[in-house]
């Protein structure tokens, strides 16, 4: 068991799932929200840092339960593809959109990995004529259900927009 969880891009999505609800119990439970301001804080030098964390960092339960989901289907269907696509994937939507992110957004600071489950859905969208269209479907009911948890405000649109051009980017 545990081989097939770190062999696969599937039981390394599972793994990090993990890390990312350690974080955020760890992060609650003793330093009373601390690590969420680590995100990324547009145009500002010491934000940059926050394009590696900002996926790892949530705002709280609902948050990362609306983000655990979606991360483990979509990363999934991913996944399909092979080890080597979904790892180029996730490389490439996380950098690509914290860079835009941190170019182009507002607020001050961003977290979450919702930029990175909106690339593997962008991801999809670009293999659609790969992929069994019933995979893209159950994809776009999970983003969603994902979206519609998260709240959807305009800010974290232009943010997941940004992230689903770098998956598209990628196929």
């Amino acid at each position: 068991l545990t081989n097939a969880l770190t062999g696969s891009a599937f039981g390394v999505l599972l793994s990090l799932l993990v890390v990312m609800w350690a974080i955020e119990i760890f992060d609650t439970l003793v330093f009373g929200g601390w690590f969420q301001s680590g995100g990324i804080h547009p145009r500002k030098l010491d934000g940059l840092d926050g394009i590696a964390w900002a996926p790892f960092l949530h705002g709280g339960w609902g948050h990362i339960s609306s983000n655990s989901i979606p991360w483990l289907v979509l990363g999934g269907l991913v996944a399909v593809r092979g080890w080597r696509h979904w790892l180029t994937v996730t490389l490439v939507v996380a950098t690509v959109g914290g860079f835009a992110t941190w170019m182009l957004a507002g607020g001050s600071n961003h977290i979450g990995a919702s930029g990175v489950i909106f690339g593997y859905f962008g991801a999809l969208i670009g293999a659609y004529d790969e992929i069994a269209p019933y995979w893209f479907f159950a994809g776009l009911v999970i983003l969603s259900a994902a979206g519609t948890a998260a709240g959807g405000t305009v800010e974290n649109i232009a943010d997941h927009c940004r992230a689903n051009s770098g998956g598209m980017y990628c196929t």
